[in-house]
């Protein structure tokens, strides 16, 4: 019953955390992956992610560190040497950027990999706790996403949520991933829990602020050529 009710209230935390990141994704595999057929790359394996591109009609050819999460290659995001320049026509990275202690180094391979005119769509928290830790590096702000990938033309960079959204997941997120004791008690406090967070869902639309999100989404294009 306790592990239920950990799981139940951490996809609670996570669909306010993720707000809008799915649907996005969504919308953006039907605009760029339209190569037929359309070669894509996944940095990341398994999860949520992975279900979501599937859902999309998307079948990545998928990379990650940890082999555990049964990626078609076992490697790094910073040395992708097994495929040549220009093989894919969209890369996803999906909230992985902020786990590579060498992004700029990723975003370089990136680059290599894409085809001319290929795009990167991506997601990367901003305001969020550490999280798999110790494996847990960096936050990029919308100013720090648009000089990594510096080399790309920005097709769109979107907050996920705003100011107010994002205060309320940092209040949640110490309940749902706490000690057994502390979902406990998050349990019992449910309902004030969702109360708590109509009052800030109030806040959000009388007070909308850009300068704060728990993170962003955004898609890069490579150069034509």
């Amino acid at each position: 019953m306790f592990a239920y009710i950990q799981r139940l209230l951490h996809r609670y935390s996570k669909r306010h955390s993720r707000r809008h990141l799915y649907e996005w994704l969504d919308e953006a595999v039907h605009e760029h992956c339209t190569a037929i057929p359309c070669r894509t790359l996944n940095i990341g394996s398994g999860g949520d992610i992975a279900a979501a591109l599937h859902a999309a009609g998307v079948v990545p050819v998928s990379v990650d560190i940890d082999p555990d999460r049964k990626p078609d290659f076992v490697m790094s995001a910073t040395d992708m040497h097994r495929f040549a320049e220009s093989s894919f026509d969209v890369v996803f990275m999906l909230e992985v950027l902020e786990h590579i202690p060498q992004p700029d180094r990723a975003v370089s391979e990136i680059l290599r990999v894409l085809k001319p005119g290929g795009v990167v769509i991506g997601s990367t928290p901003f305001l969020l706790g550490i999280h798999d830790a110790p494996h847990d590096y960096f936050r990029f702000t919308s100013h720090g996403l648009d000089y990594l990938f510096h080399q790309f033309e920005r097709v769109t960079r979107k907050n996920r949520n705003g100011y107010f959204d994002s205060i309320y997941v940092l209040c949640l997120r110490p309940l749902v991933i706490g000690s057994p004791r502390q979902v406990r008690l998050a349990a019992c406090l449910f309902p004030l829990l969702l109360l708590l967070g109509v009052v800030f869902r109030v806040m959000e639309c009388l007070f909308p602020r850009n300068d704060a999100t728990t993170g962003y989404f955004f898609v890069f294009r490579a150069p034509a050529e």
